[in-house]
């Protein structure tokens, strides 16, 4: 249920939202390191790859309270909110399930300017979230970590902007394209691993000839996407 009549206050909330981190190129370098040794480290492994779970996980709530869709950080239950824009700010979100309550203010605060909205790399998180509960092996795993981090937005659109990798991991623009580039491949890398950058070569050729021209309009939709700005049917 959502009350957006003036003057009310949201009593404070005993839970606040927590988005999980993205993770730190150390982490994700040490990984291939490793795997560039032939040795699957299979500890290594399963805390980068759960972690990224992890973040697939909060983008896409974040996304969905975007949309209308917000999720009580107390019970996870669905709270609907309307999106007329100019009460959107002003509302208060009571949770169906629970007793919680907040501002929609307060809670959209707690996640934007930290690369939380999904954009064109939607399908690819949902499908690493689908795909990783299957993956038995530390073979498997770190296939769907190399391919989820050299994903780029709106590559199923050919329209590819940007990579996805700043949506998981710790950097700014400018350093993941040279990080990824710069991951250390082998004679003994997990196959389909060391198959990957080639197919990565390709997007990165793309990206920085659309950023010549027009990374600017880029950056401007993002902006727009991160203040709430995007026009997803709830």
């Amino acid at each position: 249920m959502i009350d957006t009549s003036k003057g009310r206050q949201p009593k404070e909330p005993r839970v606040s939202p927590v988005w999980a981190p993205r993770l730190t190129k150390k982490e994700v370098a040490r990984l291939y390191r490793v795997d560039a040794t032939g040795i699957r480290d299979e500890d290594l492994v399963n805390e980068v790859a759960f972690g990224i779970l992890a973040r697939c996980q909060s983008i896409l709530t974040a996304t969905e309270a975007l949309r209308g869709r917000v999720a009580c950080p107390n019970c996870r239950g669905i709270i609907k909110r309307g999106r007329v824009k100019d009460q959107a700010r002003d509302q208060i979100l009571d949770c169906p399930e629970c007793d919680w309550q907040g501002s929609w203010k307060v809670y959209q605060k707690s996640f934007q300017h930290k690369q939380l909205v999904a954009g064109g790399m939607e399908p690819f998180f949902r499908q690493y979230i689908h795909d990783l509960p299957s993956a038995r092996t530390s073979r498997e795993k770190m296939v769907l970590i190399d391919t989820l981090i050299h994903r780029c937005h709106s590559e199923q659109t050919d329209d590819i902007s940007r990579p996805g990798a700043i949506n998981l991991i710790h950097g700014r623009m400018k350093d993941i394209i040279p990080f990824l580039d710069n991951l250390t491949y082998g004679d003994n890398s997990t196959p389909e691993v060391f198959g990957n950058k080639s197919q990565w070569d390709e997007k990165i050729d793309q990206i920085r000839e659309r950023w010549s021209v027009g990374w600017i309009r880029n950056r401007d939709e993002h902006k727009n996407q991160e203040n709430g700005e995007i026009h997803d049917e709830p």
